[in-house]
C-alpha cells in the first residue's frame, strides 16, 4: 500500500531504512547511521528534501522507474557505498535532480551512479564533493538540465554534525537548495 513518511528521524537501523511501493512518499527526514548500518536508506518512489548521514558501505537512496529523486542532501564520512543509484534493468522515466552528494571517498564510492544503461528521463542541478567517483551517468538521459557539477569545497556548513544547512560554494547558494 501507499505510504507517506514526512518529518521522521530513521536512525541505527540494519538493512532497509524506508521502502515504499509506487505512489509512496518520503520527504523532510533524516536518515542517520548508528551503531547498525543501512544497506540502503531509502527506497521509495518519491524521495524529496530528505538528509542522510551515512558511514561504511551504506548507500543513500536507490531509485528505479517513474520516481522523483528531488533535493536531498546526502553526506557520507568515507563511504564505499553509493549517494544516489539507479537500480535494476529495464528502469526508465526517472527524475533526478537538485541533490547535493558528499563524502563517498571510499574505495569504490559513487555520489550519482546513473551507470546501469537504462535510462532517466529528467537528470540536473545536482553536485558532488569528495566522492572516490562523483558522477557516473551513462545511462541515456533524456532530459539533461545540466548544472551538474563536482564542487571545489564542501556545500555543507557541518554535515558531520548534522548540519546541512547550504554554503557559498562554486553554484550553491548560502540559504538555497
Amino acid at each position: 500500500s501507499n505510504s507517506v513518511i514526512t518529518n521522521c528521524y530513521i536512525h541505527d537501523v540494519g538493512g532497509r531504512g524506508a521502502v515504499g511501493t509506487s505512489g509512496s512518499i518520503c520527504e523532510f527526514t533524516h536518515f542517520a547511521n548508528g551503531t547498525k548500518t543501512f544497506t540502503q536508506a531509502a527506497f521509495i518512489p518519491i524521495t524529496r528534501n530528505c538528509t542522510f548521514s551515512l558511514t561504511g558501505a551504506s548507500d543513500g537512496i536507490m531509485f528505479n522507474a517513474n520516481e522523483i529523486i528531488e533535493g536531498n542532501d546526502i553526506w557520507s564520512d568515507g563511504g564505499t557505498g553509493s549517494g544516489i543509484y539507479k537500480g535494476g534493468s529495464n528502469k526508465h522515466f526517472a527524475v533526478c535532480r537538485n541533490k547535493i552528494v558528499e563524502g563517498f571517498s571510499g574505495v569504490g564510492g559513487i555520489g550519482i551512479d546513473l551507470s546501469d544503461g537504462t535510462s532517466v528521463s529528467s537528470y540536473g542541478g545536482n553536485a558532488v564533493y569528495d566522492n572516490t567517483t562523483g558522477i557516473n551517468a551513462s545511462s541515456l538521459v533524456h532530459k539533461d538540465f545540466g548544472d551538474n557539477e563536482t564542487l571545489t569545497a564542501s556545500a555543507f556548513t557541518d554535515a558531520a554534525n548534522g548540519d546541512f544547512i547550504p554554503v557559498d560554494t562554486d553554484n550553491i547558494k548560502q540559504g538555497a537548495l
